[in-house]
């Protein structure tokens, strides 16, 4: 992932990232979903979601919705279409329990990442780069393996001889 800009607004400090690959709809989906069941979901903080259908435009709080498909956001009946913006805001425990918000920009390869926390950039400025990178590895691997076991139940291999 590539750092592109950092910036500051109503005591939020940004840091806007293009990712190593472009993405789509599923990828984002597989990325969020990382980003609860390894770190936001271990917090006792609320972790809340909004999508908007492109940037600049209103968001649409999902909270709700996504707390009743028990966090799995491809059972999030919203989620099943497509939107612009996928955005997460919670507290981190990998990151010393900051207050993170990651928003996820539909094929475009941007994602922005935030917190109230500037000391973190202070700390060391590789932190959230850092954290960023690690998430999109496992979102990877958890596209890669969903494609795969999809690939499978619809007979798209067969078994060698």
């Amino acid at each position: 992932m590539i750092l592109r800009r950092l910036y500051e607004t109503n005591g939020w400090k940004y840091a806007e990232y293009q990712t190593t690959w472009p993405y789509g709809w599923d990828f984002i989906l597989d990325a969020v979903q990382e980003i609860i069941d390894i770190d936001l979901l271990k917090s006792d903080a609320e972790v809340r979601f909004a999508v908007r259908e492109v940037a600049g435009a209103p968001m649409q709080e999902i909270t709700d919705e996504v707390e009743e498909a028990e966090y799995d956001l491809r059972d999030c009946e919203t989620l099943q279409s497509e939107w612009g913006v996928l955005m997460i805001t919670g507290v981190s425990p990998i990151l010393k329990n900051i207050q993170i918000q990651v928003e996820l920009y539909n094929q475009t390869g941007m994602l922005r990442i935030g917190t109230t926390s500037a000391e973190i950039f202070d700390e060391s400025e590789n932190a959230l780069t850092t954290y960023i990178c690690s998430m999109e590895i496992k979102a990877y691997c958890a596209d890669t393996e969903r494609r795969v076991i999809e690939a499978i139940r619809n007979g798209e291999y067969e078994e060698e001889e």
